[in-house]
């Protein structure tokens, strides 16, 4: 990897990395910063999408150590979690303040004060980056992924989606979540331009990339859905050559949507952090299903289906938690799997996306899948969430309108109780928060 990003700073000097930030200034921003690390395995960085975070990341990467990104929405619980690994945090020039608000003991290192120094580091990590579990099941677990994986990644989708130097790419996600890496990574090995959409214009990105002549557009599918909302969907965005999807089940609706305002190529794609980014892909026709297929496994991996569950294997699988003893593997014919918790199934668009594990329900003899109550509702103007409330053993429908389901679901999955919200919680990674809505729930 460190030869790579080094190739690409000097092929691609000239180039724009970020608007008004050429490779040549990033990288001598990313020297700066490498020379003022500490010796230590992990490093954890905090900030939001900028020119100093992602310098913080590379600078990390060239050194062979491993960065741990840590979103600003993240609470002093969940950061002290994280400094169980380490206890050094490159605090970047936005996150100064916030930092100081959670009164954190760490070994800080402020942007606005590195010095003028050389460094030799003699520890060297395996890892690139490391990232934590939503933590919705009980203690966050860490999840290393090494450069083989990421490597693996982005050979396969640099090639596959053609991006190169002339691409100007979205970065739309939060820097915790692993899809982020996908913009980063993709964008310094191809010399290609980077355009962070801040959290506050997420939903309203029509003047960004129509400003910034985005051609390529990675964002989980949730932003569509308030695109729709607020009849953004109706506009052209024609520089688009190529939409990537992924994180979330993706609506055919929207994604016909999507495809009549940009013309371009969508892709559907799939993949548990585990599995480095995505590990499946659908080039999207109308289907006639209510959710986009997730298509084919990479070409360079290998899954299976057992009891409906998807399990994967291939160079692309991280190699197991840091901190914990559960294993998600199970060894099949002398070959290790990971268990996604994601239930597939095998038609002529490849793999269809059922499930997850833990969102089907067994409700008086008939097995739910709740996301396919969400299909529906949403086919039908809704933006609405499912959950079961165990209490009450009863499936409770959050939606931000009205709705009747009765001519549209069989009896046995229509929701006993439609609650409306004004605004549907979403977590860090944008997607929507069902541990939320969950809490919300049990308070009524």
């Amino acid at each position: 990897m460190l030869n790579r990003i080094k190739e690409s700073f000097k092929k691609y000097k000239d180039n724009y990395i970020l608007p008004d930030i050429t490779y040549e200034k990033f990288e001598k921003l990313v020297d700066k910063i490498s020379n003022n690390l500490v010796d230590e395995k992990f490093i954890a960085v905090i900030g939001e999408k900028s020119f100093e975070l992602y310098a913080s990341l590379i600078a990390i990467t060239i050194k062979q150590k491993t960065f741990i990104p840590i979103s600003m929405s993240f609470n002093k619980e969940r950061i002290e979690e994280i400094l169980k690994f380490t206890n050094t945090i490159i605090v970047t020039n936005e996150a100064k303040d916030y930092i100081k608000k959670l009164n954190i003991k760490a070994n800080f290192i402020f942007l606005d004060q590195l010095k003028d120094t050389k460094k030799e580091y003699k520890i060297k990590s395996d890892y690139i980056y490391m990232l934590f579990t939503s933590g919705s099941t009980g203690k966050p677990k860490a999840i290393p992924i090494s450069q083989t994986n990421l490597l693996s990644y982005l050979d396969f989708v640099i090639d596959k989606f053609k991006i190169n130097e002339n691409d100007i790419i979205s970065q739309t996600f939060d820097i915790s979540f692993d899809l982020s890496m996908h913009d980063i990574f993709v964008a310094i090995l191809t010399g290609a331009k980077l355009i962070p959409i801040q959290k506050t214009y997420l939903f309203m990105p029509n003047k960004i990339i129509k400003k910034e002549k985005i051609t390529i557009w990675f964002s989980v599918p949730s932003v569509l859905v308030y695109m729709d909302k607020l009849k953004l969907l109706n506009d052209n965005f024609n520089s688009i050559r190529l939409s990537l999807f992924c994180g979330e089940a993706l609506p055919t609706y929207l994604a016909k949507k999507w495809q009549k305002a940009t013309n371009s190529k969508i892709y559907n794609l799939y993949g548990p952090t585990e599995a480095t980014i995505a590990i499946s892909y659908f080039k999207f026709v109308d289907t006639n299903t209510k959710i986009v297929p997730i298509g084919k496994i990479f070409d360079t991996q290998e899954y299976l289906i057992k009891d409906d569950e998807l399990y994967l294997s291939g160079s692309q699988i991280f190699d197991g938690y840091l901190n914990t003893k559960f294993s998600p593997f199970e060894i099949i014919n002398n070959k290790k799997y990971y268990k996604t918790g994601d239930l597939v199934k095998q038609t002529k668009y490849g793999l269809e996306y059922i499930a997850r594990k833990d969102n089907q329900i067994k409700l008086n003899g008939y097995r739910i899948e709740l996301e396919e109550i969400e299909a529906v509702a949403r086919e039908n103007g809704a933006n609405s969430v499912a959950v079961f409330d165990d209490r009450k053993n009863e499936i409770v429908l959050f939606s931000e309108k009205k709705i009747d389901l009765t001519k549209h679901l069989p009896s046995y999955m229509l929701p006993k109780r439609v609650i409306i919200v004004d605004k549907l919680p979403l977590n860090t990674n944008m997607k929507f928060d069902r541990k939320k809505l969950k809490e919300l729930l049990w308070k009524k």
